[in-house]
């Protein structure tokens, strides 16, 4: 699968998404002290950069809530040696999203459960059998 086509299931599950830089360091400015270095823009470019001669694809998000950016999620798509694809945030397991600390709780678990049912649709479309998740 292209990188086209894995953006465009993405948009058409998630139509108020992107990878926009400057959103995505919007929702870490929220914050007094960065949550993970997982969730540093440069750090999944770095990952999907590693994996680029395993045919990579960054798939990260910044999800919004009434056009204003509230969360990110990273992800990446590559293929392993055996050329099985894998989900992954950092080439091993997917991180959590983060979601700006002022976010309405019923808000943000709507948005989770997109995610969550995105990677699903993710996984079937690659078929992937499974994900490591951490948090």
């Amino acid at each position: 699968m292209t990188k086209d086509q894995l953006t465009r299931v993405i948009q058409n599950f998630i139509p108020d998404s992107n990878n926009d830089v400057d959103a995505w360091q919007s929702v870490l400015d929220q914050y007094k002290a960065i949550p993970s270095i997982f969730h540093l823009f440069n750090t999944v470019q770095y990952y999907v950069t590693y994996y680029s001669q395993n045919n990579s694809v960054n798939l990260s998000l910044v999800v919004y809530n009434n056009k204003q950016p509230v969360g990110i999620m990273p992800l990446m798509a590559h293929q392993e040696e055996s050329g099985n694809w894998s989900l992954t945030s950092n080439g091993v397991e997917i991180v959590e999203p983060i979601f700006i600390p002022t976010l309405a709780r019923k808000v943000q678990k709507r948005l989770e459960s997109q995610l969550a049912e995105l990677i699903g649709v993710l996984s079937q479309e690659l078929r992937i059998e499974s994900c490591q998740f951490t948090n």
